[in-house]
């Protein structure tokens, strides 16, 4: 199965990156961090199956609004502050991440004296968690999932005419690219799930990015010919191979159904033009 091999890769990107002079101080388990502000996050099955593993303890940390993971030992960090109000709009996520990443490196001071010294670090750098991580385990294998960069252009921000950004979105997005670039400097490796988020980064940092798919877990995931989508207000359903309702004239042009009717539309009129 996808996920399966997908999982062994991420063991593999793991040892791969846990290797130093020495070995582990811990003997012949090897110690894993997995950090994520809503953890378990894209870890859930790899937590699961690395704790079966005899070589390997292993524990999460996350945020306290995060679900966590039954069974699973992983431990909560809480921030001490929100973002002031008073801070420049450019820089309020830039100032959230800092306080995840203080917060975390509370944490993991806290696991560090209780005697928990990990050997890898795998963690979603996204909201800042890793800033400070070298400072309290230097020794350790830093590896990042790295699932986006942020571009002004052609991505996930400003592709809608009906919606196009003005300069202080185009600047607080490009700012906020700062932290991601303090990732990729600060990681000993990094994973992105495909190649097209791979793509996003700047050319200078994507040989040190290793694609790793996310796997798909087949036995939950696939077709199923009964399935049905109702749409209330349209009081309508839909099962497979069916078409999707045309949009009405008191759809609001940001809304998911004109949106899906809009590139419908296109994809029809590109058809009669080849």
């Amino acid at each position: 199965m996808e996920q399966g091999r997908s999982m062994r890769a991420i063991e593999h990107a793991l040892s791969n990156a846990a290797r130093r002079d020495g070995g582990s101080s811990h003997g012949s388990r090897r110690r894993i961090l997995l950090i994520h502000q809503n953890f378990p996050g894209q870890f859930r099955h790899l937590a699961r199956h690395l704790a079966t593993r005899p070589d390997v303890e292993v524990i999460g940390l996350g945020r306290d609004t995060a679900p966590g993971l039954d069974g699973f030992p992983w431990f909560k960090y809480r921030l001490h502050r929100t973002v002031k109000a008073e801070t420049h709009p450019y820089l309020r996520q830039m100032e959230a991440a800092v306080l995840h990443g203080q917060a975390v490196a509370r944490a993991m001071a806290a696991l560090k004296r209780k005697g928990f010294v990990p050997d890898v670090i795998l963690a979603h750098p996204g909201w800042g968690e890793t800033l400070y991580a070298k400072e309290i385990f230097p020794a350790a294998r830093l590896i990042h999932f790295c699932e986006w960069y942020y571009s002004t252009t052609g991505a996930d921000f400003g592709f809608d005419p009906e919606f196009p950004p003005d300069l202080d979105d185009r600047l607080r997005i490009t700012t906020w690219n700062a932290l991601h670039l303090l990732n990729l400097q600060h990681c000993d490796a990094a994973i992105a799930p495909t190649r097209w988020q791979k793509s996003r980064f700047p050319a200078e940092y994507q040989p040190r990015i290793q694609v790793i798919h996310e796997g798909i877990d087949t036995e939950n995931l696939g077709p199923d010919p009964d399935a049905t989508l109702v749409l209330s207000r349209r009081h309508s359903d839909l099962r497979q191979a069916q078409s999707l309702p045309r949009a009405r004239s008191g759809d609001r042009p940001g809304s998911a159904q004109a949106g899906i009717q809009r590139l419908l539309s296109l994809k029809e009129t590109k058809a009669e033009r080849t």
